[in-house]
């Protein structure tokens, strides 16, 4: 259930976000904008791929893993321990699922 998000603060939301990951369920919330403390690198064969530190825009998948688009426009996720959320927005994957199962159908 989506709780209205104007009606919740960012901490309310990062609790909800939080607690999720530990549920094993989508949270209501996920991150749209998060801030490196320092410059982040891919792991293993994506070692060459770096994100700036500073703020970023940013995608996440309907679970809430995030990833920031890279100065060259690839994407490369981020683990929680390497970001601070700054804004969050309405988890609507599951709108956007139906959306693409709708667009596939017709």
């Amino acid at each position: 259930m989506v709780t209205e998000p104007n009606a919740m603060t960012d901490t309310d939301k990062a609790l909800n976000y939080y607690r999720a990951g530990v549920e094993g369920r989508r949270p209501d919330f996920v991150p749209a904008k998060v801030r490196l403390a320092r410059a982040v690198c891919g792991d293993g064969p994506f070692r060459s791929m770096r994100a700036d530190a500073g703020d970023h825009a940013c995608e996440s998948n309907q679970w809430g893993a995030v990833s920031v688009r890279l100065s060259n426009g690839q994407v490369l996720g981020v683990k929680p321990a390497e970001f601070e959320v700054i804004e969050w927005r309405v988890n609507d994957a599951e709108r956007r699922l139906q959306n693409m199962a709708d667009s596939a159908e017709g």
